[in-house]
């Protein structure tokens, strides 16, 4: 029995998807071999397929972002990365009659070629796969979004766990509180980086706006300058400290007490370690939550973490390579 399966195409002229286009062929066979024969058709099929103007009301509901002069190809390709595309094209697959859950590949036009080497699924990927080959091919990457794309969105939670939080639990546990402590500070840079962008005073922002220090006895001003010097002189003396602006901050490790501690002759604050740990985790909940269901927000930090290094995305070697001698 044949089945009805379609060559999709997005019509891309300097960076900006304009129009898209979808030919339909019924054919015999499985899954693989339909797909190859689609494959094999991309060339003809781009050049003769009727072209569909983009659902820009649709866009506008669903992204939040005004198309009238074209999809920016880049937000189509996270789109296409979470597995969100097929359903740019639902009043072309009407149009040819396509069935419900149709087996297309999807082919960017660009500037009138066709990139055949990045046909794609319409799926969520289910295993990381390789991003890039570098280095003359022996350094691989893989596409971190793979492992945190879920049916109902982005799993920002366990993406932050793997990448960050594990790393802190695990120097404290190891009585290593001074790097813990460092990766907590630059930790708040990251995600207000990933939330507000590279924007001024993006730091205090993130933490005035989701953070309840309060109970820690610090401000989001207070813990900025100490985020400064203690990344990069590992004390907490920053220039605003030194010139009596801000009060010197230090912490303390203590299951007893999370109250902070002031000394009356220096004004330095001692706060808790724990407390300020717990102040930042329960900040990166609330802000979390901001992107369930909310696929604009998805995009904006899929765009925004794809510039970000973390544990997940560090280069691999393919062979003959060997790792760092241990010191003896």
């Amino acid at each position: 029995m044949s089945e009805r399966a379609v060559n999709l195409f997005l019509y891309v002229e300097e960076g900006v998807v304009r129009s898209l286009g979808a030919v339909t062929h019924d054919l015999d066979g499985d899954d693989g071999q339909i797909l190859a024969f689609l494959r094999s058709q991309v060339g003809v099929d781009a050049s003769r397929a009727p072209r569909y103007p983009l659902p820009v009301t649709n866009i506008k509901s669903w992204l939040g972002v005004d198309v009238e002069q074209g999809l920016p190809f880049d937000m189509y390709a996270y789109l296409e990365r979470t597995g969100k595309a097929l359903p740019l094209f639902e009043c072309a697959l009407q149009a040819v009659k396509a069935p419900l859950r149709p087996l297309v590949c999807i082919t960017p036009v660009v500037d009138g070629k066709p990139r055949i080497e990045i046909l794609t699924h319409v799926d969520p990927p289910s295993d990381p796969v390789t991003l890039s080959d570098e280095f003359d091919g022996i350094m691989k990457r893989t596409d971190w979004l793979a492992a945190y794309v879920t049916p109902s969105g982005l799993n920002v939670h366990d993406l932050l766990g793997d990448d960050f939080t594990d790393a802190i639990k695990l120097l404290y546990a190891h009585k290593h509180y001074v790097s813990a402590m460092k990766l907590i500070v630059s930790l708040v840079d990251t995600v207000a980086y990933l939330d507000l962008g590279d924007v001024k005073d993006n730091y205090v922002t993130w933490l005035s706006k989701y953070a309840a220090l309060g109970p820690v006895g610090i401000t989001p001003s207070e813990l900025w300058e100490f985020r400064n010097a203690i990344l990069h002189m590992t004390n907490p003396l920053s220039r605003k400290v030194l010139s009596g602006n801000v009060p010197p901050l230090c912490f303390y490790i203590g299951a007893t007490s999370k109250a902070v501690q002031i000394d009356r002759e220096s004004g330095t604050k001692a706060f808790s370690f724990e407390a300020l740990y717990e102040a930042i985790i329960d900040a990166i909940d609330t802000w979390a939550k901001t992107y369930s269901g909310n696929l604009s927000r998805q995009l904006e930090f899929i765009k925004r973490s794809d510039t970000v290094l973390s544990e997940g995305r560090v280069g691999r070697l393919t062979s003959g390579t060997t790792g760092p001698s241990e010191s003896k």
